[in-house]
């Protein structure tokens, strides 16, 4: 919430893109999972369902190693879109490791977590 206020310029008339990083990256640290993965998705250049994300100026390539690891971080804690974000980035090589066993074994874990999944689940 703190990271959105600060992106909307709501403590100081005007955005703060690094107000906003230093919220999501302390929410990240604490373990929030939404956070883990709105991080790597700003360093990806990619827009978060639930975030309001500032740009990052730099190459995905440069940031790709903290992406994947971001990734691994938010699928290790059960969301669906890190699980399927991280399957794709091994299959197809995003962010630098290209590991077809891996990507197999992560689009595995998640079949298994949507098979299990009731309606009421929310979806993160």
């Amino acid at each position: 919430e703190m990271a959105n206020l600060f992106l909307k310029g709501r403590f100081d008339d005007k955005p703060d893109g690094k107000g906003c990083l230093f919220h999501l990256v302390q929410a990240a640290k604490g373990g929030l999972m939404i956070a883990v993965l709105a991080l790597a998705r700003c360093l990806a250049g990619l827009p978060s369902e639930d975030f309001d994300l500032p740009e990052i100026v730099g190459d995905v390539e440069e940031f790709g190693p903290v992406i994947q690891v971001l990734l691994e971080v938010a699928a290790a804690g059960s969301s669906e879109p890190a699980m399927a974000g991280l399957a794709m980035a091994l299959h197809y090589g995003t962010y630098g490791e290209t590991s077809w066993a891996r990507a197999a074994s992560k689009y595995k874990v998640l079949w298994d977590m949507m098979k299990n999944r009731t309606y009421e689940d929310p979806i993160d």
